[in-house]
């Protein structure tokens, strides 16, 4: 017959349970075991000037090798997820003195002994590096649980098993990476200023940075009523590398300036007839939001450069047929703003295909829907890259322009390329000088 809890006056019984449920946690009623577990949860000395989670009974060298490994799993159930890695920027995981292999009971040279518990794994024999690694893949690697003080039987049982019985989808990816953005202003002008933005993936495992991204964003300070205003701040170099950085950012500046000499007739330039002429080509449309407005009513440029983006991307899926991954996006330059409830079109064409990559341009109209008002806003060049089902590079089709403007605009995109190869290989020198320095 089954006991319960409610027969709690029976001292010798309980007795009894206790000492069974000491040595084996499994050979006493479910509630009893639910009972004795709260009892020593109540009973935890304090650390730290906080109460100590749940945790194994002390265990001793000279305790049964078998109570030492049933207490090994009980001690990575209740403490594993305090050493878990859940902060991927740590150098290495959290420590616990009782998750110890002194504190457990054991040393390097038990590491090799071959062992079960009835209570881990159905019983599956094993060593003990080999058992422990388990139970850090499961309680302690990049997600930690914490699931023993649920005193539900039933539904600490039922966590237990979700956790144990698929190991593997707790596991570490072999190449987990972090990517780490670094921004800083690198020249101020009158009204504007350029921020060099820099990105690298981190491999978690080995701290091996590579770089992945590489650009220079422009932004102007506008006053409330969104006007261009003074900056008010000015950047003096303090060394020769701040120098080189400032002189690059004037000669882009320069390389600005010259494109923005024909602002005003490339406001104008909303030709929609040219479109035609793409043998392939894509146009999309939507209505500006509230919700797409950074401050007042003027449109966050970044949403545009998500759309303008997808407009690309969607276009070369097409022509490749398969998937594509955006390499690189050329200068690109906003000649008016676009505001809430105008309509933004994107208008996308096919300039140049070379053998894994292709380059599309897009333009980008805004229209008053009350007045059928039309700006050109602005025009990007993205290139993509072909990927396989393995997501390497793969060949792209050949592609040949037919009409005079096809032709134009493959040269166009021929030199931009060189253009690009060009930054890549300055930048890759840069890269190499700042690791050897």
């Amino acid at each position: 017959m089954r006991t319960s809890i409610a027969a709690r006056a029976n001292l010798e019984l309980i007795d009894q349970n206790y000492q069974r449920w000491q040595e084996n946690p499994a050979s006493v009623d479910p509630s009893w075991a639910a009972f004795f577990e709260g009892f020593e949860l109540g009973n935890l000395p304090q650390r730290n000037g906080a109460a100590a989670v749940a945790a194994p009974r002390p265990v001793t060298r000279e305790s049964p090798l078998q109570t030492r490994i049933d207490g090994l799993v009980y001690a990575y159930r209740t403490l594993g997820h305090t050493v878990a890695r859940v902060n991927p920027l740590a150098d290495k995981r959290p420590e616990n003195p009782l998750l110890t292999l002194r504190e457990l009971g054991f040393s390097e040279k038990d590491l090799d002994l071959r062992v079960r518990s009835k209570f881990f794994a159905d019983s599956e024999e094993m060593t003990l590096r080999e058992m422990i690694a388990r139970l850090t893949k499961i309680y302690a690697d990049s997600i930690g649980a914490e699931f023993m003080h649920i005193q539900n039987t039933r539904i600490r049982n039922w966590v237990l098993h979700r956790l144990e019985s698929r190991p593997d989808k707790h596991s570490t990816p072999r190449q987990v990476k972090i990517a780490i953005l670094r921004a800083r202003v690198e020249y101020i002008g009158t009204s504007s200023l350029e921020v060099g933005v820099r990105v690298w993936a981190e491999n978690v495992a080995t701290g091996e940075r590579a770089v992945t991204l590489n650009s220079h964003l422009v932004f102007v300070s506008v006053d409330a009523q969104e006007r261009p205003r003074p900056v008010g701040l000015k950047i003096e170099p303090r060394d020769a590398t701040e120098r080189a950085l400032a002189e690059a950012a004037q000669a882009r500046r320069q390389h600005r300036l010259a494109r923005f000499a024909e602002k005003a007739a490339r406001i104008k330039d909303v030709d929609t007839a040219a479109n035609e002429e793409f043998q392939w080509r894509f146009e999309s449309a939507r209505s500006v939001l509230p919700e797409d407005a950074l401050f007042g009513n003027m449109m966050f440029p970044g949403k545009m450069l998500l759309e303008l983006d997808e407009a690309g991307g969607i276009l070369s899926m097409r022509y490749c047929k398969g998937l594509v991954m955006t390499a690189c996006l050329d200068a690109m330059d906003f000649y008016t703003p676009i505001y809430t409830h105008e309509v933004v079109t994107f208008k996308a064409g096919l300039n140049h295909v070379g053998s894994s990559s292709l380059e599309v341009g897009v333009k980008v109209l805004a229209e008053q829907p009350w007045s059928g008002e039309i700006r050109h806003a602005c025009t990007a060049y993205l290139t993509y890259v072909h990927l396989g089902g393995d997501l390497r590079p793969q060949p792209c089709r050949p592609f040949t322009p037919r009409t005079e403007g096809e032709r134009r605009r493959w040269q166009a995109a021929a030199a931009r390329r060189e253009r690009r190869l060009e930054r890549v290989k300055r930048l890759k020198a840069a890269l190499s000088n700042e690791q050897r320095g």
